[in-house]
Parts: C-alpha cells; structure tokens; sequence
C-alpha cells in the first residue's frame, strides 16, 4: 500500500510538470484553479498558479472557491471544462494535514489512531477538533484517512482493508484527491505472488494519463476507467454538527 501512495503521488507530481506548458491551456489533466471575480455575463478571473487569467465559464462559479478544471483554448478564447468544485477541506490548507508524513506509521493503526487522539486532545481550533473527531469516527468504521502535504500540495488517501477474499488473497479498497489527477478509487488485490489493480478516475484525461503510465504502478494486472467515484468516507462533520 505504502509504495502505491507515493507511485500515485509521483504521477501526480510529473502530471504538474506535464502541465507547465501554455499556462496549462489544453492541459491533459486537471488543474486547480481559484474564482477571483465575476467580470460580467459568463466571464471569470481566475487564479491558476501565480497567474491571473480571463474565462468562460457556462457552469456558474463561486468567488473565492476553489475548482478542479481543464481549460480549452478555442481561437484564443479560454474556456473551462469539466468542472469540480473542491471539498471544503482542500478550499486551503485542511485542519489537520501531515507534513513529511511516513505512511510507514499506518502499519501500526493503533500509533495512527493514538496520533490522532492527542491531536484532539491538544487542539485548540473547533474546526480541527471536529475534522479529527470525523476522521476518528471514519477510523472506528474501517476506513483510514490520511490529508498529507507533498511539495507544497494537499491531498487526501482513504482506504479500507476487507476481510479476505479467499485463503490466498487480499482487498483493499481506497479513494484519493490529487491536485492535477483529481479523485479517483479503486481496488487492489493482492496475493504472496500477484498484484491487481483496479482504479476508476473522475475524469477521462486522468484515465487516458494513467493507461498510457500504468507501467509505473507496478502491478500485475490494470485496468483503468472513467468513472463517478466517491469518498469512502465524507469527512465533512455531519454528525458533529447535528443539533438536537
């Protein structure tokens, strides 16, 4: 699992390098971009980096809001496409993210949780407080979240570790969000000689992008898809912020 995060991550490094070229107009993958302002009609400013640009947008955004996006260059007019807007948590820098985190720590879930447990403990932020408490609550469900920040950038791992599928393989089902390779989930089966992956992307060019690396992941057998994805857990504090 650990060599999985940081094959995924280093594709979605690479896929930012990928990118720089024509301030990532017909880019392959998704960039993030930030809503500065309306200008009028269907005309945004944007953030896209440390760059200021003029949009179309026929999907009504919202100011200060981060999006996944891909942006179209048609006769020097700047469109966006398949838009997505981010989850609370990614908007800035999660409530609680890892920096320089070692996924070697989720081998031992009882150091995990215990991390997380004294991180509750010591907040003094509501919001981190309720962040951590949904993330323990996913924990309690199976489900493992990691936000972590890697040069510069968030993004979120789940996973979740099924019971045996037989006496000699193994399931583990997971979900990320990556800045340029966006969400995507899938499974990895496993045995002591074999190694399956089977992943689904939000968006087609992630899909297309991964197909052409799929060497670089390592596995046996591939396959990859376009697909809806879900996390498999929401953290977004519902629970917490019931009110009787």
């Amino acid at each position: 699992m650990i060599p999985f995060i940081n094959q995924l991550t280093a594709l979605d490094t690479l896929g930012q390098h990928f990118n720089k070229a024509d301030i990532q107009v017909n880019s392959s993958l998704a960039i993030e971009i930030k809503v500065i302002k309306k200008l009028f009609a269907n005309r945004y400013e944007l953030e896209v980096g440390k760059q200021k640009v003029e949009t179309k947008s026929f999907l009504p955004l919202e100011i200060g809001q981060k999006y996944w996006a891909q942006m179209k260059n048609n006769k020097g007019v700047i469109n966006l496409q398949n838009l997505l807007k981010k989850p609370a948590y990614l908007q800035k820098e999660p409530p609680l993210v890892f920096k320089n985190f070692q996924f070697e720590v989720l081998q031992n879930m009882n150091i995990f949780k215990q991390k997380l447990v004294e991180a509750l403990a010591t907040t003094k932020s509501e919001k981190e407080f309720k962040f951590i408490a949904d993330m323990l609550l996913g924990l309690h469900e199976g489900i493992v979240s990691v936000p972590f920040e890697y040069r510069d950038r968030y993004a979120l791992f789940q996973y979740r570790n099924k019971n045996k599928m037989s006496i000699s393989k193994n399931k583990m089902e997971f979900y990320a969000e990556f800045v340029n390779l966006g969400p995507i989930s899938g499974e990895v089966m496993t045995n002591e000689h074999f190694k399956e992956l089977h992943l689904k992307a939000h968006f087609s060019n992630t899909a297309g992008y991964l197909k052409h690396r799929r060497e670089e992941l390592n596995f046996d057998v591939v396959t990859i898809k376009q697909a809806e994805v879900q996390p498999l857990h929401n953290l977004n504090n519902s629970l917490l912020d019931m009110k009787g």
